[in-house]
Protein backbone atom coordinates (compact mmCIF):
# COMPACT_ATOMS: atom_id res chain seq x y z
CA UNK A 1 0.00 0.00 0.00
CA UNK A 2 2.70 2.58 0.96
CA UNK A 3 4.75 1.50 -2.29
CA UNK A 4 1.63 2.13 -4.60
CA UNK A 5 1.16 5.43 -2.84
CA UNK A 6 4.96 6.48 -3.16
CA UNK A 7 4.82 5.44 -6.80
CA UNK A 8 1.62 7.68 -7.44
CA UNK A 9 2.44 10.54 -5.66
CA UNK A 10 5.91 10.17 -7.88
CA UNK A 11 3.90 10.04 -11.14
CA UNK A 12 2.04 13.13 -10.52
CA UNK A 13 4.44 15.19 -8.91
CA UNK A 14 6.63 14.37 -12.34
CA UNK A 15 3.47 15.28 -14.40
CA UNK A 16 2.60 18.33 -12.76
CA UNK A 17 5.95 19.60 -12.92
CA UNK A 18 5.92 19.16 -16.79
CA UNK A 19 2.93 21.13 -16.91
CA UNK A 20 4.22 23.90 -14.85
CA UNK A 21 7.50 23.64 -16.81
CA UNK A 22 5.68 24.30 -20.22
CA UNK A 23 3.62 26.92 -18.97
CA UNK A 24 6.73 28.99 -17.63
CA UNK A 25 8.56 28.55 -20.82
CA UNK A 26 6.24 29.97 -23.44
CA UNK A 27 7.43 33.57 -24.44
CA UNK A 28 7.08 36.48 -22.34
CA UNK A 29 6.35 38.60 -24.63
CA UNK A 30 3.42 37.69 -27.63
CA UNK A 31 3.43 41.43 -28.36
CA UNK A 32 2.82 40.93 -32.12
CA UNK A 33 4.21 44.42 -33.40
CA UNK A 34 7.39 43.39 -31.60
CA UNK A 35 6.92 40.03 -33.54
CA UNK A 36 6.64 42.42 -36.84
CA UNK A 37 9.76 44.33 -35.73
CA UNK A 38 11.78 41.99 -35.98
CA UNK A 39 10.80 40.29 -38.81
CA UNK A 40 10.78 43.29 -40.61
CA UNK A 41 14.52 43.91 -39.43
CA UNK A 42 15.49 40.60 -40.72
CA UNK A 43 13.73 41.37 -43.89
CA UNK A 44 15.26 44.99 -44.44
CA UNK A 45 18.57 43.08 -44.03
CA UNK A 46 18.29 41.08 -46.61
CA UNK A 47 16.56 42.88 -49.04
CA UNK A 48 20.07 45.28 -48.37
CA UNK A 49 22.30 41.99 -48.94
CA UNK A 50 20.29 40.97 -52.19
CA UNK A 51 20.52 44.70 -53.25
CA UNK A 52 24.44 44.51 -52.87
CA UNK A 53 24.62 41.21 -54.30
CA UNK A 54 22.55 42.77 -57.59
CA UNK A 55 25.28 45.43 -57.32
CA UNK A 56 28.04 42.99 -57.34
CA UNK A 57 26.82 41.14 -60.10
CA UNK A 58 25.72 43.92 -62.44
CA UNK A 59 29.44 45.47 -62.05
CA UNK A 60 30.91 42.17 -62.88
CA UNK A 61 28.68 41.71 -65.97
CA UNK A 62 29.61 45.03 -67.09
CA UNK A 63 33.35 44.37 -66.57
CA UNK A 64 33.79 41.00 -68.03
CA UNK A 65 31.27 41.61 -71.26
CA UNK A 66 33.84 43.51 -72.76
CA UNK A 67 36.39 40.28 -72.91
CA UNK A 68 33.62 37.43 -73.63
CA UNK A 69 31.75 39.26 -76.54
CA UNK A 70 32.51 35.86 -78.51
CA UNK A 71 30.62 33.53 -76.29
CA UNK A 72 27.90 32.04 -78.01
CA UNK A 73 24.68 33.52 -76.15
CA UNK A 74 25.88 36.88 -75.53
CA UNK A 75 22.64 38.02 -77.03
CA UNK A 76 20.98 36.04 -74.22
CA UNK A 77 23.17 36.95 -71.69
CA UNK A 78 23.07 41.12 -72.72
CA UNK A 79 18.91 40.25 -72.41
CA UNK A 80 19.03 38.94 -68.76
CA UNK A 81 21.49 41.62 -67.88
CA UNK A 82 18.82 44.03 -68.96
CA UNK A 83 16.04 42.24 -67.77
CA UNK A 84 18.10 41.74 -63.61
CA UNK A 85 18.93 45.58 -64.05
CA UNK A 86 15.56 46.31 -63.95
CA UNK A 87 14.28 44.00 -61.40
CA UNK A 88 17.32 44.93 -59.01
CA UNK A 89 15.92 48.54 -58.97
CA UNK A 90 12.15 47.18 -58.11
CA UNK A 91 11.24 44.50 -55.78
CA UNK A 92 12.47 41.24 -57.47
CA UNK A 93 15.82 41.56 -56.51
CA UNK A 94 16.47 37.80 -55.81
CA UNK A 95 14.80 37.26 -59.17
CA UNK A 96 17.19 39.87 -60.45
CA UNK A 97 20.44 37.93 -59.42
CA UNK A 98 19.18 34.60 -60.40
CA UNK A 99 19.48 36.33 -63.68
CA UNK A 100 22.71 37.79 -63.08
CA UNK A 101 24.08 34.78 -62.30
CA UNK A 102 22.37 32.78 -65.68
CA UNK A 103 23.74 35.61 -67.62
CA UNK A 104 27.25 35.50 -66.12
CA UNK A 105 27.44 31.69 -66.87
CA UNK A 106 26.24 32.00 -70.04
CA UNK A 107 29.52 34.24 -71.11
CA UNK A 108 31.83 31.70 -69.42
CA UNK A 109 32.08 33.60 -66.52
CA UNK A 110 31.89 32.31 -62.74
CA UNK A 111 29.66 34.72 -60.40
CA UNK A 112 31.81 36.84 -58.15
CA UNK A 113 30.86 35.36 -53.89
Amino acid sequence: MFIRNVVITGLATTLFSAAAFAVSSTPASTDPNTAHKASSLRDDQSTQQLTDRCSLLMSQFDQDITSHTAASKVTTAKSLRAKAGTECSGDHQSTGVRHLVQALKDIGVKASS
